[in-house]
């Protein structure tokens, strides 16, 4: 899997943690045994941002496509982007 997509994915999981079980966030996450805690988090973080927003629909597809497509942040020239490696 791309890089900057498990980036994005992360970031997704953290804030999904911080919005919506800011009692009990977790770093570490074994990808076979959490997969399904992990899903249930990213919908639930979805979902709150749909509603904080007051958002019809988020088009994952498109927001994954721009940040594929940001030649800076593929040559590692956003400074926040290059601390994540």
């Amino acid at each position: 899997m791309n890089l900057v997509l498990i980036k994005i994915l992360a970031i997704g999981l953290a804030l999904a943690q911080v919005m919506t079980r800011s009692d009990s966030v977790r770093t570490e996450f074994d990808p076979i045994k959490d997969q399904a805690e992990i899903v249930g988090l990213l919908h639930d973080g979805c979902a709150h941002v749909r509603k904080e927003f007051d958002i019809e629909a988020i088009k994952l597809d498109d927001l994954i496509a721009t940040a594929m497509d940001d030649p800076d942040a593929l040559r590692g020239q956003i400074a926040a982007a290059r601390s994540w490696a």
